[in-house]
């Protein structure tokens, strides 16, 4: 069974260090089949609590250590990153929850769902340079295009590893198709209804 990436989104109202506290429950009852990725606070943002398994099931046991212990889980979805992408839709101004060090943006493309996270985590670290390190961990349609369906089609690409930065200079080599979350935001929001 190919390990899954799990993202919780939590609001921490304790002083207890989540990924300490659950990072040790896991490998006291799992061993090495559990690794815990990374915790990223953003903006003012939850911060996530990223880990991979190969045992669906412990979603339900980490969110109630996590709640005894003053963590309180907000949101949870598994990502599958071995498999096939999941397109997400999402409207414009819901991209400003992302950053330039977890998320770029990849304009004029179409995604059929056949495509998977590791192809595209391949496509952005290896074939171009820009992501070297990160995984893509999240895939969105914009939704909300002003000519509709008729209108471009463009995709906020999610990564992990936000402590990990973008290329600059092999970004701006496909600066053309591949823009920052931020200059997006402020360039394109004529093509957008939000």
């Amino acid at each position: 069974m190919s390990n899954r990436y799990q993202k919780c989104k939590y609001n921490r109202v304790s002083n207890d260090n989540p990924r300490e506290l659950i990072e040790s429950w896991l490998y006291s009852h799992y061993q090495s089949d559990t690794d815990i990725l990374t915790i990223v606070d953003d903006l003012g943002e939850a911060p996530h609590l990223c880990f991979k398994t190969s045992d669906t099931s412990l979603i339900d046991a980490i969110v109630t250590l996590s709640k005894l212990q003053g963590i309180d889980i907000a949101e949870s979805e598994f990502n599958n990153l071995t498999g096939f992408i999941k397109i997400n839709e999402i409207k414009f101004r819901e991209i400003e929850k992302f950053n330039d060090s977890n998320s770029l943006m990849f304009m004029a493309v179409k995604f059929t769902g056949d495509e998977t996270y590791q192809q595209l985590t391949n496509f952005f670290g290896n074939d171009l340079g820009i992501s070297k390190g990160k995984n893509v961990i999240g895939v969105y349609h914009l939704s909300d295009n002003v000519l509709g369906s008729q209108g471009r089609s463009d995709y906020l690409i999610e990564f992990d590893n936000p402590e990990i930065q973008f290329n600059p200079m092999q970004r701006l080599a496909y600066g053309r198709d591949i823009k920052w979350t931020s200059d997006f935001l402020t360039n394109f929001e004529k093509d957008y209804k939000s």
